[in-house]
């Protein structure tokens, strides 16, 4: 899995989008959908990386149903990226 993203210097993410995978399809391929990744727009810094499906809205719990491990490749994945980004401060 190969996932492109941006994060601001308080460590919120601003851009994410999954470039290579080799998920399921109808399950774990869904998180090439843009409205898959936008659960994790504006997360990081402050509001932190969701790595759990019980810290999403219900909708977003929902949509990754039965592609648990996905999501939490893909969040503890954005949860470090966002860390990284905040310790390092825009340096």
């Amino acid at each position: 899995m190969l996932i492109l993203s941006g994060f601001r210097e308080s460590g919120e993410i601003f851009s994410v989008k999954l470039m290579e995978n080799q998920e399921t399809p109808g399950l774990g391929k869904n998180a090439e959908k843009p409205a898959y990744m936008a659960k994790f727009i504006g997360k990081g810094g402050q509001d932190p990386v969701p790595t759990r499906k019980d810290r999403l809205a219900k909708q977003d719990a929902d949509a990754v149903t039965g592609a648990t491990i996905t999501f939490l490749a893909v969040s503890k994945s954005l949860a470090e990226g966002s860390r990284f980004a905040a310790a390092m401060g825009g340096k």
